[in-house]
């Protein structure tokens, strides 16, 4: 994981959060893949003043960037809905409807 943020108490905070979802990240590519896959997280500051700690415990913090790989593609779901986030997906030019 990579740590951008402006460590700030709050931010180091939840870097231990980021880092299990990292490493959860790369266990689903992994297990879907049937090979070692990896996953990577930038931790970087928000841009205002985050109002949903519990979100951001849980491993999705609004400030980050997150990337992973695997052969089979998927979407990791955030169900603590909040629209303040932006999610952009790029998926190869390959057949997925399997």
């Amino acid at each position: 994981m990579k740590n951008l943020t402006l460590n700030d108490p709050t931010q180091r905070e939840l870097l231990s959060h980021l880092q299990i979802t990292e490493n959860l990240l790369a266990k689903v590519g992994t297990k879907l893949s049937g090979c070692k896959k990896t996953a990577s997280i930038t931790a970087m500051p928000d841009l205002g003043i985050a109002h949903n700690v519990t979100r951001m415990r849980g491993g999705f913090f609004t400030g980050a960037h997150y990337t992973w790989d695997s052969d089979v593609p998927f979407i990791p779901v955030d169900t603590t809905v909040n629209v303040c986030g932006t999610a952009i997906f790029r998926i190869s030019n390959r057949d997925i409807n399997r």
